[in-house]
């Protein structure tokens, strides 16, 4: 079920000229008072991750690119900027991340959107998304922020921009126009940022070519969307000019051709 379930979100997104998706939400349950526990999964993380790595590979299935969220400890929109997220290093593993390693690991999801929470005192995590999510894990999937990058958001660090984070939401995330990235030139960047400004490009690149060469075609909505379409509508033109012709045959009057025998007549 959750397989079709994203199966067909993707194929109504793809109708509406629409590739990338902010989904699945696969946060932990840890309160029933949590904001958004209606589009959690659960609170467990392998039952999470079952589910949501069955919506994410539905969702692939017909040419999507996903950024499961919101990696992790997200269980509280409250404050959820700045709020600092406490736990141990065995429940991240074994409960509030486990839903994401199975579906980078088991159903290869090709995005990734952090969380806007610290884990303890330190916002955005080397350890978390990189030590544990790249080396660990081997996900070579395009990780995302949750805001845009501006220069209100608390996204707009650059720490988390350097480190490897390769878009944010709506676009406006692009490193171009994220102010963290404007002082940055060819002259003026250090080898670090240069070697993370590679790393971000190959990461992106390689969500972006996973489900074109998967698919074999160059645009995932021209052959899955616009043509049927097409056919789908001429076909119903066809119909229903038909339908047209059958009813005016049927309904509309004609006058009877009237045949008179008059041979008698010439009898008489």
């Amino acid at each position: 079920m959750p397989y079709l379930y994203g199966e067909n979100y993707g194929k109504h997104d793809l109708l509406n000229g629409v590739n990338y998706c902010y989904c699945h939400s696969m946060n932990t349950h840890r309160t029933p008072f949590g904001g958004r526990n209606f589009e959690y999964y659960s609170e467990d993380g392998f039952i999470a991750g079952i589910i949501g790595g069955n919506a994410v590979a539905g969702l692939q299935s017909v040419g999507m690119h996903v950024f499961s969220k919101h990696m992790a400890l997200n269980d509280s929109d409250t404050n959820r900027n700045g709020v600092t997220t406490f736990a141990d290093e065995a429940s991240i593993r074994e409960i509030y991340s486990k839903p994401y390693e199975i579906v980078t690991k088991y159903f290869q999801a090709d995005g990734i959107m952090g969380s806007l929470n610290s884990l303890g005192v330190s916002w955005s995590h080397s350890g978390f998304y990189i030590d544990l999510v790249r080396t660990e894990w081997k996900w070579h999937g395009m990780l995302i922020t949750d805001g845009d990058g501006s220069s209100s958001d608390c996204y707009n660090q650059y720490s988390f921009w350097t480190f490897g984070t390769e878009g944010g939401l709506l676009g406006s995330g692009s490193l171009r126009t994220t102010c963290a990235y404007q002082s940055i030139t060819a002259d003026t960047a250090s080898n670090f940022v240069k070697y993370t400004l590679h790393k971000i490009a190959r990461n992106a690149l390689y969500q972006y070519s996973h489900n074109q060469d998967k698919l074999g075609v160059q645009n995932v909505v021209t052959p899955n969307t616009v043509a049927p379409v097409a056919i789908l509508v001429s076909v119903d033109v066809v119909l229903v000019a038909a339908a047209g012709a059958i009813a005016a045959w049927t309904f509309i009057p004609r006058k009877k051709k009237v045949i008179v025998d008059d041979s008698e007549g010439d009898t008489k």
